[in-house]
């Protein structure tokens, strides 16, 4: 176990053990598991105390400010130098000595207004308003006019596809008739974007006058029908969960209730649903001849996941985290083909990859937004090791600002113009992660461990009005929330009833626990599959 002054008893692996169980547990990392990540992080402390990597993903495991702060401080034993562990120590300091000095007065007005709401009487309060930082992102890499200008058509065409634009796409077979061919070269990349980040100024939301009515005595009064909510049982739902042990996780499938649950199919890391619930993105593992494994993306009917086809071949490096835009067309991804985790997208009817961040830190979780406009994730960029969240919004070509005179086309500033814009959401301290989108656009909720462990939070799609909804769960540990159809509940998977993850419901005011799956293995990510009904007209 990691000891707050660093400290560690020793044991031995052979090399070999050593870099595998390294790489699961920065994969287990990556994935949000922090349970397993620490594990396997530990055993390779233990052995190898002097394993620079694996002390700096491990302060990225661990749940406990003064357990990570102990990590950072070993990193830096180690790596005097290390700029990522010096900046991340600076802040998680300041956070420490912040809440010593008992300035802490946020949970207390969380557990206030959790009380408050479950009373009828109050609605989610903003979180303090932080100051920006004014320089933009130093981001690496220049690459020539031509690589630009073939970049922003290649993007100009996908967003055309989802905005359906006029312009068509060359035509290409059906995808669930031919087999995805890939180049043999590196995978084509935007041009490096220098990222001018805006931060979202916050403030308290401005509440509605208190209206006492007038009693006006009447005989006939009719009362005001209440809306009966959608049953659970009529969601359907897929999840993986890993049995103790095993290297890989399975597909299953349930009601929005848990009940009906059905074994689907083995080896499946994570399955998302497409806007309109008619296929699925499935991430699963792919054996190479000389005995690498690497993940990649399969799509699939929903019906259907075992006619799943790969549309992404990276070979060497993993593929995870896939999210739909709609029109079913679109993919953004995660993979650390470049060395770290970066956004990517795909078409999946013209399967060619292009890389959409570009930066020395971890981009990772991301969503897109129901309508198509942003994606939402979390990026470690200004804060190593600590992510936080943010939004990225890629320009078309009808919404793309021209380059102002005297802009250098190769510059980072043209860059930035021709590609999106990114704003960050979340800057509280600790780590926010795991965004993901209310089915109307109006709501993000995440994971943050801001009070000590991971909590679920939920904030307005602006970045306002931030609120704890797990709270007093035994420093448990919460990961990969999702809103349910109807908005009425966020689905978590929680180890708060013992060392197993199951999954779990709670209503929008923190109020309402429901626990949905029982069982000894790991239950990781759930998704429901959309219900047109509930559904605003833009989410298609």
């Amino acid at each position: 176990m990691i000891k707050e002054n660093g400290e560690w008893e020793g044991v031995t692996l052979s090399d070999n053990e050593l870099e595998r169980k390294l790489q699961q547990g920065i994969a287990a990392a990556k994935a949000g598991d922090r349970t397993t990540a620490r594990r396997l992080l530990e055993e390779v402390v233990d052995s190898d105390p002097d394993n620079e990597l694996a002390w700096i993903w491990l302060a990225s495991a661990v749940t406990n400010l003064k357990e990570r702060r102990a990590c950072l401080q070993r990193v830096l034993q180690i790596n005097p130098q290390n700029r990522r562990a010096q900046e991340a120590l600076a802040k998680l300091n300041a956070r420490l000595a912040q809440m010593q000095s008992g300035d802490d007065s946020g949970e207390a007005d969380a557990l206030e207004q959790l009380r408050q709401m479950q009373r009828g009487t109050a609605r989610p309060a903003s979180r303090p308003e932080t100051d920006a930082p004014t320089s933009s992102v130093n981001l690496t890499g220049l690459l020539g006019v031509a690589l630009i200008a073939f970049a922003v058509i290649g993007i100009g065409l996908a967003l055309n596809a989802l905005f359906n634009r006029p312009e068509p796409l060359p035509p290409t077979p059906s995808i669930t008739e031919r087999t995805p061919v890939f180049p043999t070269q590196p995978p084509a990349t935007v041009p490096a974007v220098a990222v001018d980040i805006e931060r979202v100024t916050r403030s308290a939301p401005t509440l509605p006058p208190t209206f006492t009515p007038t009693h006006t005595p009447t005989a006939t009064s009719t009362p005001t029908p209440t809306i009966t909510p959608y049953p659970l049982t009529l969601f359907t739902v897929y999840y993986t969960s890993r049995q103790p042990d095993a290297p890989y996780a399975d597909l299953y499938r349930m009601n929005g209730d848990g009940s009906d649950e059905t074994f689907v199919m083995e080896r499946v890391e994570e399955a998302v649903y497409s806007r309109d619930g008619e296929q699925l993105a499935l991430v699963l593992p792919v054996e190479h001849p000389d005995g690498s494994t690497f993940t990649e993306i399969f799509i699939a009917p929903a019906d259907s996941p075992q006619e799943a086809v790969q549309v992404t071949e990276f070979n060497t490096a993993d593929v995870h985290s896939p999210s739909w835009a709609p029109g079913g067309r679109l993919l953004v991804f995660v993979s650390d083909w470049d060395g770290d985790d970066e956004l990517w997208m795909i078409d999946v009817e013209n399967p060619i990859p292009v890389q959409l961040t570009f930066n020395d830190g971890i981009d990772r979780d991301p969503d897109w937004s129901p309508d198509g406009s942003r994606i939402v994730y979390a990026s470690d960029i200004y804060s190593p090791g600590l992510t936080e969240i943010f939004t990225l919004e890629l320009y078309d070509d009808d919404n793309r600002p021209p380059l102002p005179e005297g802009i250098a086309p190769e510059s980072d500033e043209a860059k930035q113009m021709l590609v999106g814009k990114i704003t960050q959401l979340t800057d509280v301290g600790g780590a926010s992660y795991q965004p993901s989108w209310s089915f109307d656009g109006e709501h993000i909720v995440y994971i943050s461990d801001y009070s000590g462990d991971s909590d679920v939070y939920i904030m307005e799609a602006s970045g306002q009005a931030s609120f704890r909804l797990t709270v007093d769960d035994g420093n448990a540990e919460d990961r990969n929330p999702v809103f349910t159809p109807d908005g009425r509940f966020i689905a978590f998977s929680s180890n708060r009833i013992n060392d197993t993850f199951n999954f779990f419901l709670i209503n929008r005011r923190g109020s309402e626990l429901i626990q949905l799956t029982s069982n000894d293995r790991d239950d990781q990510h759930i998704i429901y599959k959309p219900e047109r009904q509930l559904l605003i007209p833009n989410n298609r």
